[in-house]
């Protein structure tokens, strides 16, 4: 009988300290995959021929300054221009009629997923796009770089990837990004005998 009371009180223990277990799981993680894909037409150089761009992939906290910023502002002064809002930022080149998916880890801060684009014609170029990050969620976008502009799309789960063909797309001469009103872009903080961006500087990085 002393046994058999034993027994029944590790059982009711055992459930006691399961419950708590259950109520408290951890949330769900916040992962972040981009498809990028390049245009056959990409960043086309003077005489035409397309030509590889490089991204800026920005992690961002809530703020309003990387769309409120113009090129060179974003290209030469990331770091004063977004300040304490930018949690990471990695760079990397596209190919003409490319395709790659990328995993980025994310920052615990992270709300705004930001690409910026070094086309040469800079000046009449959609080379901004963003959107937001959802806390807990598996984010998964698409880049889509066309000849002068890029956008950035949201997938859904249930989305299949094989269906986006916009890396074959040459299609990219009127930018959907970010193109100010008039066509002109704001360049105040450009110095008139600036080179087009894909002269800057920038280095392919992995993930910090």
């Amino acid at each position: 009988m002393r046994i058999r009371k034993t027994i029944w009180s590790a059982a009711t223990l055992a459930a006691a300290l399961a419950l708590p277990a259950c109520s408290s799981a951890p949330p769900a993680p916040t992962t972040i995959s981009l498809t990028v894909a390049g245009a056959t037409a990409l960043n086309p150089d003077p005489s035409g021929r397309a030509s590889p761009v490089m991204l800026r992939l920005y992690q961002l906290g809530p703020s309003d300054a990387f769309a409120n910023a113009d090129f060179f502002q974003v290209i030469d002064q990331d770091k004063a221009t977004l300040g304490p809002t930018l949690l990471d930022r990695q760079e990397m080149a596209v190919q003409p009629g490319s395709r790659q998916t990328v995993t980025i880890q994310p920052k615990p801060d992270v709300r705004i997923l930001a690409v910026a684009a070094a086309f040469r014609a800079y000046e009449e170029a959609g080379w901004r796009a963003m959107l937001a990050v959802e806390p807990n969620k598996a984010n998964r976008f698409v880049l889509t770089a066309k000849a002068s502009a890029i956008t950035l799309t949201r997938r859904g789960e249930d989305d299949d990837e094989s269906g986006d063909t916009a890396a074959e797309t040459p299609d990219g001469n009127k930018p959907e990004g970010d193109k100010p009103e008039g066509g002109k872009p704001k360049t105040e903080g450009a110095k008139p005998d600036q080179q087009p961006a894909a002269k800057h500087n920038l280095i392919v990085k992995g993930p910090s």
